[in-house]
């Protein structure tokens, strides 16, 4: 965790575009699918099945394949799509779907998938109009600023066991020991060779301290506004978190304009929504989970599935031991 980011967000940012770009680029799509059109012309068959080109583009959209494929990877999606369907339909002769292991599997793919479409329904339904959008750009016009940052972090580490006592460094000697790092860079050290040496923050350092890009809204109040001030390569003075001390460098900032943002700011007005209802249906159907009465039974269970048995966290239990079962 890079402390830099709320709740270490700092991925959001792709996930939300992509999301935005797929619910909105042409519009909040209409909340049922146009029916198959009778006696459509098949585009693919295997064996005895078709498919049309509307049930095929539906396949693709269900397997994440992009209609856009070229024909190769049409030819490659295609082999692959004809050989799952050939063994599916044999494994439905044989009888599979009864296993009562594998109708437990179709029946939490099928919930999944029912999921997914009821989240995406309600993000459809959400009462959200161009006021509502607007509002929220006007609230905070910078949110959406859109962030490339690097840092070296100096860790805090008196109370952590993980350090090793003689290694451990208390507040003041975290801040000296970042202050000294700043005057190397103000003497013209390499930013991202002087990371990879000495910063604390696994995940950014072998990365030269660079950090996935953000926008405004990600990163921690305490530390916003001493990031927005930033000039692009400018290095910011030793920031306090919960983690240690900071040395933050912008790289890049972008200001995106009421209009660019507008299709992310419809869809996270959207997504607030959808997600307020489904608390709410949560909320309105109470879960009672008895981990003593699963537990008391996991041992005969697991006895019955055999001596090797992959449980959940990819934990491998032999006959009825559980090594870092959590």
């Amino acid at each position: 965790m890079n402390a830099i980011a709320i709740d270490g967000r700092t991925v959001r940012r792709a996930v939300q575009l992509a999301c935005a770009t797929l619910a909105l680029a042409f519009g909040m799509p209409h909340l049922a699918a146009s029916a198959e059109p009778a006696h459509e012309p098949s585009v693919m068959i295997v064996g005895t099945d078709h498919w049309s080109a509307q049930r095929l583009a539906w396949s693709m959209l269900a397997a994440d394949a992009p209609l856009s494929m070229d024909a190769g990877q049409l030819d490659t999606f295609a082999q692959a799509f004809s050989q799952r369907h050939i063994l599916a339909k044999e494994a439905q002769t044989a009888g599979l779907a009864s296993d009562p292991r594998i109708a437990e599997r179709l029946a939490l793919a099928r919930d999944t998938i029912l999921a997914d479409e009821q989240v995406a329904r309600l993000r459809q339904l959400a009462p959200v109009d161009a006021r509502q959008v607007r509002a929220r750009y006007d609230a905070d016009p910078t949110s959406h600023d859109e962030y490339r940052l690097s840092q070296i972090l100096v860790r805090i580490s008196d109370n952590d066991p993980a350090v090793p006592p003689a290694q451990r460094r208390t507040a003041a000697q975290a801040l000296a020991r970042a202050r000294s790092i700043q005057r190397q860079l103000e003497h013209g050290a390499h930013f991202a060779t002087l990371a990879r040496r000495v910063s604390d923050d696994v995940d950014s350092r072998d990365h030269g301290g660079q950090l996935p890009e953000m926008f405004a809204m990600d990163l921690r109040a305490d530390l916003r506004s001493a990031v927005a001030v930033l000039r692009p390569q400018s290095v910011s003075e030793p920031l306090l978190s919960s983690d240690g001390y900071h040395l933050i460098r912008l790289d890049e900032k972008t200001s995106p304009n009421f209009e660019s943002s507008r299709r992310l700011l419809e869809f996270e007005l959207r997504d607030a929504w959808a997600n307020a209802e489904v608390s709410r249906l949560r909320s309105g159907a109470p879960v009672m989970f008895d981990a003593t009465a699963w537990l008391a039974q996991r041992d005969r269970l697991l006895a019955q599935e055999g001596a090797h048995t992959v449980v959940p966290q990819g934990t491998v239990v032999q006959g009825s031991s559980a090594v870092g079962l959590r």
